[in-house]
């Protein structure tokens, strides 16, 4: 409480006029909303996701049907 200049009491109205012209308003900025389709790109392009789908296409190539479902159901 001595660090911010208060009281149990709380601030003054004329404190917390003054605090909210220094310092503006006591909020949370809100982010900009992403697409949902850049969401799962940038999840996609992790590199072990990467290597996770490598991985299922090789056993897909050499004709191991359960592991590639396997490796494509844990990504």
């Amino acid at each position: 409480m001595q660090r911010l200049e208060a009281t149990a009491k709380g601030l003054s109205t004329a404190d917390a006029q003054q605090r909210l012209a220094n310092y503006g308003p006591n909020t949370v900025p809100e982010r900009e909303s992403r697409a949902l389709w850049r969401i799962l790109l940038q999840q996609v392009s992790d590199f072990m996701i990467i290597v996770l789908l490598v991985a299922a296409l090789i056993s897909g190539f050499v004709g191991e049907p359960q592991d590639t479902i396997a490796i494509l159901v844990m990504v």
